[in-house]
């Protein structure tokens, strides 16, 4: 009876056990899908032009704030990511958004967002060939 006990304890144990490395799996996949999809939202704001419009742009920074906020959260799950750089980034992403005098023209406006946006993509890129490689 001691015997079986300890086998249905050890196999319930190693069920657990193999039930942790799927959720790793799990958090890792959902971080990767969430850096793709910010990855996305930013290619969307380096794509603006002289002929967007503010709203165009304020539409753009939306959805890339809406990504982040999804990012940050799947990287919470995760303890070896490190998103330090790319946070700095998007802080000054934002600054440059919410700092755009009303008399400047959008041309003058997106070249610091667009500067802010290649500084996060290169920090993507390495994050992506670290943590996501096995992913794709």
């Amino acid at each position: 009876m001691r015997q079986l006990l300890l086998f249905s304890v050890s196999v319930l144990l190693l069920a657990l056990l193999a039930g942790c490395g799927t959720t790793v799996d799990s958090a890792k996949s959902d971080f990767c899908d969430d850096l793709s999809a910010f990855s996305q939202s930013l290619v969307g704001l380096r794509d603006l032009h002289a002929g967007s419009t503010r709203e165009d742009l304020q539409n753009a920074f939306g959805q890339a704030d809406e990504a982040w906020q999804a990012l940050k959260d799947s990287a919470s799950k995760l303890e070896d990511v490190q998103l330090d750089a790319v946070e700095e980034a998007f802080g000054n992403l934002k600054d440059s958004v919410r700092d755009i005098p009303d008399d400047a023209t959008l041309t003058e406006a997106l070249t610091n967002v667009k500067d802010a946006v290649v500084t996060m993509l290169s920090e993507i890129v390495q994050i992506t060939t670290t943590t996501c490689k096995s992913q794709n």
